[in-house]
Formats: C-alpha cells, sequence, structure tokens
C-alpha cells in the first residue's frame, strides 16, 4: 500500500475517534461544549483536533514507512488508536535519573566534599622515610 494512502487512512482513524470524542461531549453538555459557561472556548477544542489529527497522521506515517501497515483497515486502526501507541511506546523507555543539584558554598567546600582521600599513615614511619631526608647513622 502506498504510504500516502496509508497516511490519509490514519487522518481518517483520527478523524473518526475525534467526531466520536465530539459527539459523547456535545451529548454530555446537551449541546456545544465551548458554548458552556466554565468551560474552554472554541480554539483550545480546535487546537487539541489539529493536534489529534496529525498523530494519528504522523504514526500511521511511520508504520507505513517500517512496512507494517498491510491495508486500509490497519491504517485507519493505526489512526484511530495513535495516542495510545504513543503512550505505550514511550512508557517503555527508561526514566533518566535526575541530576544532583550543583553544590553551593566557596569551591573549596565542595571539593573538600568529594575529595578521596587515602588511608592514614603512620606520622613517625612518614618522618623517617621521607624523600630527601637524611638518615642518620646509629651506633656512633
Amino acid at each position: 500500500m502506498d504510504m500516502w494512502a496509508s497516511c490519509l487512512w490514519g487522518l481518517g482513524g483520527a478523524a473518526a475517534i475525534e467526531a466520536w470524542a465530539l459527539h459523547e461531549a456535545i451529548n454530555a453538555a446537551g449541546g456545544f461544549p465551548w458554548k458552556r459557561r466554565g468551560r474552554p472556548r472554541l480554539a483550545p477544542y480546535a487546537v487539541a483536533v489539529v493536534i489529534r489529527l496529525s498523530v494519528g497522521t504522523v504514526v500511521t506515517a511511520a508504520c507505513a514507512a517500517s512496512h507494517q501497515v498491510a491495508g486500509p483497515a490497519a491504517a485507519l486502526a493505526i489512526g484511530v488508536a495513535a495516542p495510545k501507541i504513543l503512550q505505550q511506546t514511550f512508557r517503555r523507555i527508561p526514566e533518566v535519573p535526575p541530576i544532583p543539584p550543583a553544590p553551593t558554598g566557596p569551591p573549596h567546600a565542595a571539593a573538600r566534599r568529594t575529595l578521596i582521600v587515602p588511608p592514614a599513615i603512620d606520622p613517625p614511619a612518614a618522618r623517617e622515610n621521607a624523600p630527601g631526608r637524611r638518615r642518620e647513622r646509629r651506633g656512633r
């Protein structure tokens, strides 16, 4: 099936589900929902419809480009289910752990907190074995 034909079928599926949602909203509100007091005006509804139609078309185009669409019924179903397909796809992506906040205070305080300190050295032994130190002769 041609990709452009698949896109049109996907657009049709997205339009069908939007028409069904509008039908339910009209029945629930007893008229156009954007004409009710306290409800959003027509512009937000129109933007939501444009987004839904775009999502249905783009997801169908992606499926058609990867040869996952066998016919018009499949393209129509993908257009209808596009939001759910995206939701399930992105749910499988693991969350990235948050970046810890930057340390506050003077710069040396942050370095002190992250400094790795070697194990303690016995001070008398360190003094005796220090480089450049002259060794004392014993027994004289």
